[in-house]
């Protein structure tokens, strides 16, 4: 009779261990996903998050933390951009924020994902945003950018710098003809020295004179045409005119804590406007306020 009672007694304790390990080993393997990615107006994607295992998003993955820009995530159709991304593991939390770019408009019924998609405004920009569990990572849509922010492809890069290299070359003839026009007057005067202090304390004083004065014709310039430009370009005009005039590319990179890809862009561009001149100084470059 005891071992009658005994077997179902077995049955229910194995019934229960079965249903709560599945439920143990869940919790103890948890897989997620954080995802927020900055779209900009060339098609690459600044993508920063965390995740249980490496999502494989073309960025740089340690320590269960991912960041960086990558292009492979968008495509374009003349004048409409397509963006995709996708992870093949199933999380067990997923939460991802896709933001476009300032003014982009997305394409009616373009939106596609493996779960229910929510879109938002945030600013000047839409916000896709996806919330979910027990779901791989995989949304697509098309945008179109606003006539002003389409990228200027036909004019190739290098056309920048190569104007570069010829202001470069045409100032290192100046001063090369300045210092041979100082020498000459040098030679024909009287004799008469000007004491080396005096003349180099003169020099400064003539030097910061012309600074003021330029940067002040620069703010009345930049005032002019600032409703022209985006928020970075402003950004980096502002700091420039703090920093009376002129700062290190890779200084003012860090004064402003805008992404060094995106920088180099804005700065690009900035120089095409004729708002900025960049002058190089061996490994690194010189950001100067451009007045004419």
């Amino acid at each position: 009779m005891k071992r009658v009672l005994a077997l179902p007694t077995l049955f229910i304790i194995v019934t229960i261990v079965a249903l709560l390990a599945p439920l143990s080993l869940s919790q103890a393997s948890n897989t997620f996903l954080d995802l927020e990615a900055l779209i900009f107006t060339d098609g690459s994607t600044f993508l920063q998050g965390e995740a249980s295992s490496d999502p494989g998003l073309s960025v740089p993955y340690v320590n269960d933390s991912f960041s960086g820009v990558t292009s492979k995530l968008t495509s374009k159709t003349e004048e409409r951009w397509q963006f995709t991304a996708r992870t093949q593991e199933v999380y067990d939390e997923l939460n991802a924020r896709f933001v476009l770019p300032k003014g982009a408009r997305l394409v009616t019924g373009s939106i596609k994902s493996n779960s229910l998609p929510v879109v938002q405004i945030q600013g000047e920009s839409l916000v896709v945003v996806i919330s979910d569990t027990q779901k791989s990572l995989f949304v697509t849509f098309v945008y179109e950018l606003p006539i002003d922010e389409q990228p200027q492809q036909e004019f190739p890069i290098f056309i920048i710098y190569l104007a570069a290299i010829v202001v470069a070359v045409a100032i290192v003839f100046f001063i090369l003809r300045s210092r041979k026009k100082k020498i000459s007057e040098k030679k024909s005067r009287s004799g008469k020295k000007v004491p080396v202090r005096k003349k180099v304390r003169e020099n400064k004083e003539q030097k910061a004179k012309s600074s003021g004065s330029n940067l002040d014709e620069f703010k009345k310039k930049f005032n002019a045409v600032k409703q022209t430009l985006n928020d970075r370009e402003t950004k980096i005009l502002e700091s420039l005119i703090e920093l009376d005039g002129q700062a290190k590319q890779n200084q003012l990179q860090k004064f402003t804590a805008i992404p060094k890809a995106a920088f180099s862009r804005h700065i690009a561009s900035l120089e095409a406007k004729s708002l900025i001149s960049k002058k190089s100084l061996g490994r690194v470059n010189l950001i100067q306020v451009k007045v004419e």
